[in-house]
């Protein structure tokens, strides 16, 4: 087993202290280590993190391929095991395993802080529910990058982190149309063979709305870019983006109220003109690219209740 890789300023390990003090080190073992590793440049990693790689006895990562180029530029000789989407039920009891018999594990994603938007939560929720410590080890994120150079205000500075949306369009849609009294800034993650096609429909719903977007983040073409929506699908049509972008969609939820609003008066002529509330609603949806159950249950609360 190999020695503690925790460490607080101002402990010493031959002095004891009270199982209940703030300062009381971790149990040497087993521990599972949840590392933030860096979203691009291999340089913005912390001193802890790089001490925890090296002395636990296994790490978990998305891809072996792009978690080697880590460990190999900062010799880090520990062995390596695949943990994602497809094996994370089977990898998280192997791991479970593992723990119960004594040996440290660390979980990284391919980029950022493990959990937000990747695999992970199984093998956590496990490791808890066997009184085994999980033990973050902070660091990069690409979330928390993008919102520290966003101009956007907002009350407190609230923001809503959505992640990716969902691959299936009438779920993206309901998805989009829920946030209009959520939050004005909403943070998203798109793939770059999705960008186009995502903010299309953004713009369908939030037309007056503002779009902050901070791509390939600490590394080489990093690129900020703040602005309309129209004017970033013109952008768009101009140029190709690649790798992971973080979207910051700043909704003015005075124009999307007046533009419902106007929605649901048309909505009432045409009522009035014979047709059901559930007709309706389904051939405005179809109209203004919008939810029909949204529309059906504005309508009820607007006109009816």
């Amino acid at each position: 087993m190999k020695e503690p890789v925790d460490g607080r300023m101002g402990e010493s390990a031959n002095v004891p202290l009270e199982r209940n003090s703030p300062h009381r080190r971790f149990a040497p073992s087993p521990a599972l280590y949840v590392v933030a590793t860096p979203i691009g440049n291999l340089t913005d990693i912390t001193l802890r993190a790089l001490e925890t790689l090296k002395k636990v006895d296994l790490i978990l990562c998305e891809d072996k391929r792009i978690t080697s180029r880590l460990l190999n530029k900062y010799a880090i000789k520990t062995k390596i095991k695949s943990h994602h989407k497809y094996n994370e039920h089977k990898s998280a009891g192997e791991a479970i395993s593992l723990l119960v018999s004594g040996k440290d594990i660390a979980l990284v994603s391919d980029a950022g802080t493990p959990l937000i938007s990747d695999p992970g939560k199984t093998l956590i929720a496990a490791a808890m529910d066997q009184n085994i410590k999980v033990i973050p080890v902070p660091g990069p994120s690409a979330l928390l990058a993008a919102l520290s150079v966003c101009p956007f205000e907002s009350e407190n500075s609230e923001f809503l982190f959505i992640g990716f949306l969902p691959e299936n369009k009438s779920k993206r849609k309901d998805t989009l149309c829920s946030l209009k009294n959520r939050s004005k800034n909403i943070v998203i993650y798109i793939a770059p063979h999705d960008i186009k096609k995502y903010i299309a429909e953004i713009n369908n719903i939030y037309p007056d709305s503002e779009i902050f977007i901070a791509r390939e983040i600490s590394k080489i073409y990093e690129e900020l870019w703040k602005g309309k929506i129209p004017d970033l699908i013109w952008l768009l049509e101009n140029k190709t983006f690649k790798g992971e972008i973080v979207v910051i969609l700043h909704i003015n939820k005075q124009a999307e109220s007046l533009n419902m609003e106007h929605v649901l008066s048309h909505m009432k002529n045409h009522i009035t003109e014979g047709h059901s509330l559930k007709e309706t609603s389904k051939t405005f949806a179809k109209e203004y690219n919008l939810s029909a159950k949204r529309l059906y249950d504005l309508y009820l609360d607007k006109y009816i209740k």
